[in-house]
């Protein structure tokens, strides 16, 4: 795999490793944490599998996201949202200026606006697609990611 960033030419060193959690409770979350840190670069919460997410008040998301990130032995933290459009804007609103980086999709209707509020909040945004019925040609995939190119995403991810 490689890792495209808009600062650096790609690079062929050895992948991360993201430890990717879709736990339904905030204390599973936490064992896996525990249990698969030391072999994860990065930890991704998919905040939208974690049972009642949706009606979080920001003061219990950030509780709860402060609470997962000092679980991270100080490795970068990924928050995602998949499930509806607003309910996962709202959430990576309340995670800029606290996660290390907020996963939009490209497909987001304020992917632009999303990307410029992050990075006044001096968090980083990582911009991705995902295409579950088949595999895309090569020429969907590149103008895909000259698409996702503009957004001036940190890293893009199809």
């Amino acid at each position: 795999m490689k890792f495209f960033r808009r600062d650096k030419k790609p690079t062929t060193k050895r992948p991360k490793i993201c430890l990717s959690l879709n736990s339904k409770t905030i204390e599973d979350l936490i064992e896996e944490i525990d249990e698969f840190i030391e072999y994860a670069d990065m930890v991704e919460w998919c905040v939208d599998e974690t049972v009642g997410s949706e009606n979080y008040t920001k003061e219990e998301f950030v509780h709860k996201l402060l609470m997962v990130k000092s679980f991270c032995q100080n490795k970068p933290l990924i928050v995602d949202y998949k499930k509806d459009e607003e309910t996962g804007n709202k959430i990576q609103r309340w995670a800029m200026g606290y996660a290390d980086i907020i996963d939009i999709d490209a497909d987001n209707s304020e992917v632009l606006k999303m990307v410029k509020e992050a990075r006044r909040k001096k968090t980083k945004t990582l911009i991705s697609h995902h295409v579950f019925d088949g595999m895309p040609t090569k020429d969907e995939i590149a103008t895909q990611f000259v698409r996702m190119e503009r957004t001036k995403g940190d890293i893009l991810k199809i």
